[in-house]
């Protein structure tokens, strides 16, 4: 059974650092409601390129699905993982353990890019969201390619394709994110 938070027990959900996502920052241990969180926020300073880069090493999976992964990188939803990997030209399909030094760099610049300007932009709004004052957020005036297909992409203009990948719609643009040829064996 939990017991009830001490009087002077700082609130669980104390920041909110993207769109998205609460974290628990300071919340005493012994009230045992929330330890401190390990997966990183893309908006703190301390998530440098060079950790996101060390998060990355080994992991085989899709850039998509892991950068829906709360457990390894809190608040990016599946929109701002569709526009972030736009911005860094990189398929959504393409497996985390084979990009480049500046491959990284660029996602980690992206996915903070893109927090960002949802933060500045109020959200990204299709159905019923609104904020505190009760206005709703205009970000989704500023994507570049989520539900986008069939229209044409802002960098290079071929149109914009959808795909599923871990039950979500995804969205890229194919020549601009185009997969790398498989290397071959010799």
């Amino acid at each position: 059974m939990a017991s009830a938070p001490a009087p002077n027990a700082p609130s669980v959900l104390t920041t909110v650092r993207s769109p998205h996502a609460a974290t628990c920052s300071s919340v005493k241990r012994s009230v045992g409601v929330c330890a401190k969180m390990s997966t990183p926020e893309p908006m703190a300073r301390s998530f440098s390129a060079k950790r996101f880069a060390t998060r990355l090493t080994g992991r085989s999976a899709r850039l998509k699905t892991l950068l829906l992964d709360q457990s390894f990188i809190a608040g990016v939803g599946n929109i701002y993982a569709d526009e972030a990997l736009w911005r860094a030209r990189l398929h959504p399909l393409r497996a985390a353990d084979t990009l480049t030094t500046i491959e990284v760099r660029r996602l980690h610049r992206a996915v903070r890019a893109v927090l960002r300007q949802a933060i500045a932009n109020r959200v990204s709004s299709f159905a019923d969201y609104v904020g505190a004052d009760g206005e709703p957020g205009d970000n989704a005036e500023h994507l570049a390619v989520y539900q986008r297909t069939g229209q044409r992409c802002l960098r290079c203009g071929r149109e914009v394709a959808r795909i599923v990948v871990g039950q979500r719609s995804t969205h890229f643009c194919p020549r601009c994110q185009a997969l790398p040829e498989p290397r071959r064996s010799t």
